[in-house]
């Protein structure tokens, strides 16, 4: 004898249709990282966990104050920002100049200790003042200043932002899933739909 089984695999108690992705679609996440190149400088994160792709991504990124309340202030792709180039002339000057201290400290020791460690700075702002342009350069050619429309499952996009001085920045994101539904995932919170 066969005995049947009734597989119930929709069941909705709220009577209001959604989306057979949503438990997906909560893999789709954005962070806000601040960056160590500076204070200013925000590192802005969509990742795409979910099993299929992500279209019509916008995201919003914008300043908050202490409370988590939206802010005056301006949030922007930091790619073309005088203050990025700033930043990694600074970060490009201390790895160095750390570099080569432990060095010059072990030639002066063996010199019989003829003062070297002062040489550390004079090198430190010759390779930067030499180097930094093209590096600069490379980096920026590198970095883009917003997101792609479409994230394939399991891909990220990154985009920097420079948010003059201010104490946090918080983004939101929309986005459709494959079935071509949207979501709206506002900072802190699970995505949902959106009309």
């Amino acid at each position: 004898m066969t005995v049947g089984r009734d597989y119930v695999t929709n069941v909705n108690y709220s009577g209001a249709q959604t989306s057979g992705n949503a438990g997906r679609v909560r893999a789709v996440t954005v962070s806000v990282v601040a960056s160590p190149l500076g204070e200013d400088l925000w590192h802005v994160t969509v990742h795409n966990g979910s099993s299929g792709p992500i279209t019509d991504l916008t995201v919003e990124v914008y300043v908050v104050d202490d409370n988590g309340n939206r802010a005056a202030g301006q949030c922007v792709p930091a790619k073309s920002q005088q203050s990025l180039p700033q930043a990694m002339e600074g970060v490009m000057r201390q790895v160095l100049q750390g570099g080569l201290h432990p060095f010059l400290e072990q030639a002066q020791m063996m010199s019989g200790g003829m003062p070297l460690a002062s040489y550390g700075n004079l090198a430190a702002d010759q390779f930067t003042s030499t180097l930094m342009p093209q590096i600069r350069e490379r980096i920026q050619a590198h970095m883009i200043d917003s997101f792609p429309p479409v994230l394939a499952a399991g891909d990220k996009a990154e985009v920097m932002y420079a948010a003059g001085g201010t104490a946090q920045v918080q983004a939101d994101i929309r986005f459709a899933d494959e079935d071509g539904n949207q979501w709206l995932r506002l900072h802190g919170q699970p995505p949902k739909p959106y009309e």
